[in-house]
């Protein structure tokens, strides 16, 4: 008996079977073809109804695409009670700009030139992060006073995490964390302050290098000091059953060996431009991609820990690697072919292009990018093939007797250093 007609006493009337409570229900193959009729039915008008619903929403919309050099508005989000841009709350502006296009980076990503006031989340962070240690130094030198001790224990810190959004570090998440410890807003600015440094390091790459890898190295420090530094007490908080991945250990490091890929592959950028050496080139490649495999095997740990990871983090560390190693292959096979050892570097691309092939990258912006290596690396396998077939005939080995092609990792992290505000401060107690 179903759950409707055991509550009312009668069988449940639906446009798949609808008949009166006292009519008997048809059996055998009537039944199943007046189903299927019915079902047809269904699905024409769902149709109908989903059709006529599109043409009403595509009347205000169109396909978009923008050119380098365009200017856009850029969309942001007030949130209630949060002064930005001078006015606040619901009175915020909903765009701001226009701003020009530098590049496009996706099929509907683009990166602005954003003017220099916009950097003035970064000033506030490096005016605050040395008040908050002065208070978080003054409060432990009277964390024994019973007030001082129930005034922390009341705190109602709430943080969204950067590494739970949807996007990978949109720095924004519908998803709060709260921790009473004020260890735990120090904890999340430094974070915070590390993903910006980071972001900045992205935003100026196609204009300086230079400066691009330092930020990217100053990011670096700072999450190596909160992977040694982690707080004690924030580790209490570890039998939480929600709790943001920015306060474990793991996590920073992950973020400090990805920061210093990203730096590595800086450098690489620098090196190709001053003509170095295919076989250098071919070494920091597979350094980039040694740093995010000890990443990757650092993460897969944490996610154990904390299953709030974005799976847009996950795949950007999946990708980035596959995309490195693949360059380092093809720079190892160029070398392998101007020291006179086509086969080798044959089976090499072959290899490559076998594994890059399987490592293809789900999101699409990736793919683009991905595609084109995989079509660079084909192409030089076919010239190298042709050569060989007419000119050098040599045996191509089989995989295991390849030899290896081992990583340089040439960058380091530039040390944090805290800084905290020297004034004495005095509590009412």
């Amino acid at each position: 008996m179903a759950p409707f007609e055991a509550l009312y006493g009668r069988p449940c009337r639906s446009p798949v079977c609808w008949l009166e409570p006292e009519d008997r229900l048809t059996t055998g193959p009537d039944v199943i073809q007046e189903n299927d009729e019915k079902i047809a039915v269904i699905r024409e008008r769902l149709l109908s109804a989903q059709s006529r619903q599109k043409s009403y929403a595509d009347r205000r919309r169109r396909p978009l695409e923008f050119q380098e050099g365009d200017f856009v508005l850029l969309k942001v989000s007030p949130r209630k009670g949060v002064t930005r841009f001078g006015v606040k709350g619901k009175l915020a502006p909903r765009y701001i700009g226009p701003f020009p296009i530098v590049q496009r980076v996706g099929i509907v990503a683009y990166r602005l030139a954003l003017p220099p006031e916009l950097s003035h989340v970064l000033q506030k962070l490096e005016q605050y992060l040395p008040l908050l240690e002065n208070l978080i130094f003054h409060v432990n030198l009277v964390s024994s006073n019973r007030q001082i001790s129930q005034w922390t224990a009341n705190l109602k810190i709430q943080w969204s995490s950067a590494l739970c959004s949807s996007s990978f570090f949109n720095l924004r998440s519908p998803k709060f964390f709260q921790i009473g410890d004020l260890k735990f807003e120090l904890q999340m600015m430094l974070f915070l302050y590390g993903a910006i440094l980071r972001q900045r390091a992205v935003e100026i790459l196609p204009e300086n290098l230079v400066q691009s890898a330092t930020l990217f190295r100053e990011a670096a420090g700072l999450y190596r000091h909160l992977a040694d530094e982690s707080f004690a007490s924030l580790q209490q908080h570890s039998l939480l059953v929600e709790k943001p991945p920015e306060i474990l250990p793991s996590v920073s490091t992950v973020m400090n060996l990805i920061c210093l890929a990203e730096a590595q592959a800086v450098t690489i950028r620098r090196a190709e431009e001053k003509g170095t050496s295919i076989s250098l080139l071919a070494k920091l490649h597979h350094g980039v991609a040694e740093f995010l495999d000890e990443a990757a095997v650092i993460l897969y740990a944490a996610i154990g820990e904390c299953k709030d990871i974005s799976s847009r983090f996950v795949e950007f560390l999946s990708s980035s690697r596959a995309l490195h190693r693949l360059r380092g292959q093809k720079y190892h096979a160029e070398s392998l072919k101007t020291a006179g050892k086509v086969g080798i570097s044959i089976a090499v691309l072959r290899v490559a292009l076998t594994d890059g092939k399987r490592q293809m990258p789900g999101e699409e912006s990736w793919k683009s990018t991905y595609r084109k290596e995989i079509d660079d690396t084909a192409e030089l396998l076919r010239k190298i093939e042709h050569e060989n077939g007419f000119v050098w005939r040599e045996k191509v080995p089989s995989k295991e007797e390849l030899p290896l092609c081992e990583g340089n990792k040439i960058v380091s992290s530039i040390p944090y250093q805290p800084k905290r505000w020297e004034r004495e401060l005095a509590f009412k107690i």
